[in-house]
Order: structure tokens, then C-alpha cells, then sequence
């Protein structure tokens, strides 16, 4: 078994996933980690471990994600594959956020972030901002979560990326959900002060 064996295994699962044939996709990454496994390939282990976590975390399994995360992380750590630790981080508070561990979520996301921000890439700290934010909406931290959001978007340039587009349209729904609010409450405010100066008036002219 060679190493590009096990590479053409991962792209076959990133496609199978993109399609949303999840099982297929679990078998080559499957198999792709026999193969890095066999030839003591850690780092690249240690990236199959993180997308396996990542299709079972989308599947529900959360318990089975984290071993995946986990495993990833020790890996990462050893190898000193920076990115990867972050990516395992990330994984982890996904996986605690969805377990409603909500210290241990925030925990694993700030970590990452700091380590994502001293690397200075991008998208990962974009997607970081898109965990916290879901751990502040968990939290009924609205505000802050549409804080997270908005600079998950600057930080993410596909600008036609369906993820990106759907948490554009998540965040713009929001906004206008807020500003119809406002709105209203500025209306109930302003009939309010015209109904008390009206009776004011009334009262003046009584007495």
C-alpha cells in the first residue's frame, strides 16, 4: 500500500460526502486510515480521524465523534501539526456544544482560536467564530451570536459557498427579525407617550 492509495481514499470520501452518501464516504475514509496506519503515516491519521468525526458529528453520534476528535488531537499534538490541532480543537467543542457541555465547548473553541489566530488562518477561525456563535445562541446569547456570525462571514471570501451563503441568510434573517422588533416596540413607546399626553391634556382641562 502506498501513501497517494490512502490521498485518492480521502478526496473519494470528501466527494461521497459533498453528495450526501455518508456511508460510502465513512468506508473510504475507513480505509484510508488502514492505510496511513499501516505505514505509520500519523500526521495524515490524524487527518482522517478529524473528518471521521466530523461525518459521525453531522450523523448524531456525538459520544463517537469525540473518541474520533480526541484520537485526532493526541496525534496532531505529537506530530506538532499545528493546523490539525486546531481543526481537533474545534472538533471537540463542536462535540461538547452539541452534548450542552457548554464550559468545556468554550474551553476547546478558545483554544483553537488562539492557536487558528497565532497561525493566521482564515477559514478556521471563521469556523470557529461559526462554533461560538452556535454556543451563544445554545445559551440565548443572541446578540453574541450574531457578533460570532458576522465575523465568521468577513473572515470566510467563498463568496459562493453554500455554507457561507446559508449563514449569510441566517444572519440577515435575524437582523431584519430585529429590526421589526424595534420597531414595534418603538411603536407601542409612541402610542404609549400620545395616549399619557393626551390624558394629561384631558386632565388639564378638567381641572
Amino acid at each position: 500500500m502506498r501513501p497517494g492509495e490512502g490521498l485518492v481514499l480521502c478526496v473519494r470520501g470528501e466527494v461521497r460526502r459533498a453528495l450526501g452518501d455518508w456511508g460510502a464516504a465513512r468506508s473510504c475514509y475507513e480505509k484510508a486510515l488502514t492505510i496511513f496506519t499501516s505505514l505509520g503515516n500519523r500526521v495524515d491519521q490524524a487527518q482522517v480521524l478529524t473528518a471521521l468525526g466530523s461525518l459521525v458529528l453531522a450523523e448524531g453520534a456525538l459520544h463517537e465523534a469525540g473518541e474520533y476528535f480526541e484520537q485526532a488531537l493526541s496525534l496532531a499534538q505529537e506530530q506538532e501539526a499545528r493546523p490539525l490541532t486546531a481543526q481537533a480543537l474545534r472538533g471537540l467543542g463542536d462535540t461538547a456544544r452539541l452534548l450542552r457541555a457548554f464550559s468545556e465547548a468554550r474551553a476547546r473553541y478558545e483554544e483553537a482560536l488562539a492557536l487558528a489566530t497565532e497561525l493566521g488562518t482564515p477559514l478556521e477561525i471563521s469556523a470557529i467564530h461559526v462554533g461560538l456563535g452556535e454556543l451563544a445562541w445554545a445559551q440565548d446569547q443572541r446578540a453574541q451570536a450574531q457578533k460570532h456570525w458576522a465575523q465568521a462571514l468577513l473572515l470566510d471570501q467563498r463568496l459562493e459557498h453554500p455554507a457561507r451563503r446559508a449563514l449569510q441568510q441566517r444572519l440577515e434573517s435575524l437582523l431584519s427579525e430585529d429590526s421589526d422588533q424595534t420597531k414595534a416596540l418603538t411603536g407601542t413607546a409612541t402610542a404609549t407617550l400620545i395616549t399619557l399626553e393626551e390624558r394629561t391634556d384631558a386632565a388639564s382641562e378638567a381641572s
